[in-house]
């Protein structure tokens, strides 16, 4: 149905078919047919016309000379144009929030109108207690531009920024959104396109500095000043450019420009290489080059960190200590001993033991690089820490024990958890991480690891958290009690006369054991 507007607050909803439109009204509407249908009222069927009242299309009510009132032909030029009114309510959307009595181009007169524009009231005049006056331009885009730059020591301007309404900001332009004017003056040139006081004014602003003058380009900006500088410096700071995700430039650091600091560099690095997102690097292949030229790793996650820091400490730890079954709290030197120790930069810090926990599931997963494997094989990398601990630490003590004392047998548990592995010159076949290790507790009780570099595996040989299925803990006994045959063997050959005896001697100690395998 078409909407009636009949009088000033009654509607009225009839059909749109002009057949129908007439009949409803003279049979059920009859006290608007002379508002409505216009004309002759003979029945004829010629002539008659309906007016729209309200809508946008207006029909001629000069029914009776025949016109067609529906021919959009037959509209007046004037019917068309909008009236003063509806032309201020367009315009006033698009004019920036200006107070009485300005003058010039776009301002409005006192004669209530300029340029299209209605003038406001007196009641709107005001700006937080104050009036202004002036242009646009010089009275709050300038006096903005300079606040921003002052707090922020540049004049990269976010599109969504907005003076804050801060007691020690002029009142002139608390609340004021710089972003939004700042973006049009780089899109559209607004103040700027046909006005060289302006342009110069603008560029006036800022320090002397390239960086700290208008930006009219914001990524080319922060690509040029912002990253470029930052990744030089980390560079320069750390010997490489694998930038830790949540890393930030420190906010002291005098060798940085104001807007350098406290910069995202590690969420940046990571976003440019990611190629979906093509961050600052779409289509721009200068910027690729420049990157390139300054050594940006692209992929992270593959040889690059192995060579630069996995490797270089994996040998430094084994040279230091004499195995690598590195312990999960191991941390790398850091500050100036990082620098006496010989570690690379990178490495300064690090959390190698839990490194070292990934390396070793994806060596057990099979995802590890070919080159990285083969790596690691040669250095002796143990996939399994239970397995290194047992033949490299446990075997070659009992060893030991049994081939010097002919038994493996304590008067009391006290007395074995005391004893420890010489750690002079009187063993020269035990590897020197195995001295010093308190072999009772070994085999009765739970190992007390000792330093953040002893030899990992100890915990969960035979029983606890993380010991493996029975059969596994059974299979390192089997190993352990055949050392110990072998041992004791050597003991009576080198020992005719000394007593030795199997059960007696060494049986008790492996039962108590096996018991705690395969509980």
């Amino acid at each position: 149905g078409t909407t009636l507007s009949v009088g000033a607050f009654e509607t009225a909803m009839l059909p749109r078919c002009r057949g129908v439109f007439r009949g409803a009204v003279r049979e059920s509407l009859p006290h608007l047919r002379a508002w409505v249908v216009c004309g002759n009222e003979s029945g004829s069927g010629s002539g008659h016309a309906v007016a729209i009242a309200g809508g946008h299309r207006s029909m001629s009510a000069d029914v009776g000379s025949g016109k067609n009132s529906s021919s959009r032909k037959g509209r007046s030029r004037a019917e068309k144009t909008p009236s003063p009114e509806t032309e201020h309510m367009k315009m006033r959307s698009l004019v920036p929030e200006i107070d009485n009595g300005l003058s010039g181009a776009g301002m409005m007169h006192s004669d209530g109108a300029s340029n299209g524009v209605a003038r406001r009231g007196d009641a709107s005049s005001k700006k937080h207690g104050d009036s202004w006056s002036g242009d646009l331009f010089y009275t709050r885009v300038v006096p903005a531009l300079r606040y921003f730059y002052e707090a922020h020591s540049h004049l990269n301007v976010h599109k969504l920024y907005v003076v804050p309404g801060d007691e020690d900001v002029p009142c002139e332009i608390r609340g004021f959104a710089l972003g939004k004017r700042v973006d049009n003056i780089r899109a559209r040139g607004d103040f700027v396109k046909s006005n060289a006081n302006k342009l110069a004014a603008l560029l006036s602003l800022g320090g002397l500095h390239d960086s700290q003058r208008f930006v009219w380009k914001s990524k080319k900006w922060v690509f040029t000043h912002q990253i470029m500088p930052a990744l030089r410096y980390f560079k320069q700071k750390h010997g490489h450019l694998i930038v830790p995700r949540d890393y930030v430039t420190p906010g002291g650091e005098n060798a940085l420009l104001k807007h350098q600091r406290l910069f995202a560099l590690g969420s940046v690095s990571h976003d440019m290489r990611n190629k979906q997102k093509g961050f600052y690097l779409d289509q721009r292949p200068d910027r690729v080059a420049a990157l390139d030229d300054l050594g940006f790793p692209w992929e992270t996650v593959s040889l690059e960190k192995w060579e630069l820091r996995d490797l270089p400490v994996i040998k430094w730890f084994k040279r230091n200590y004499g195995h690598l079954a590195v312990p999960t709290t191991f941390v790398c030197p850091d500050g100036k001993d990082a620098e006496e120790s010989g570690l690379p930069r990178i490495a300064a810090g690090a959390l190698f033991g839990l490194r070292c926990v990934q390396i070793r599931k994806r060596r057990a997963a099979g995802l590890l690089d070919q080159v990285v494997e083969r790596k690691l094989e040669q250095l002796g990398f143990p996939t399994n820490l239970h397995t290194a601990f047992l033949e490299r630490v446990v075997l070659p003590s009992v060893s030991h024990y049994i081939a010097k004392h002919g038994h493996l047998k304590w008067d009391t548990r006290r007395q074995a958890g005391l004893y420890q592995i010489p750690n002079g010159n009187d063993a020269p076949e035990i590897p020197s991480f195995a001295k010093g290790l308190r072999l009772g507790e070994v085999l009765f009780g739970a190992v007390r690891p000792s330093g953040s570099d002893h030899f990992a595996g100890s915990i969960g040989l035979w029983d606890g958290r993380g010991c493996g299925t029975v059969e596994n803990r059974l299979e390192r006994f089997r190993a352990l009690e055949k050392t110990a045959r072998f041992a004791l063997e050597k003991f009576a050959d080198e020992n005719e006369d000394a007593k030795h005896d199997w059960e007696s001697g060494i049986a008790e100690t492996l039962d108590a054991v096996r018991a705690r395998c395969e509980s």
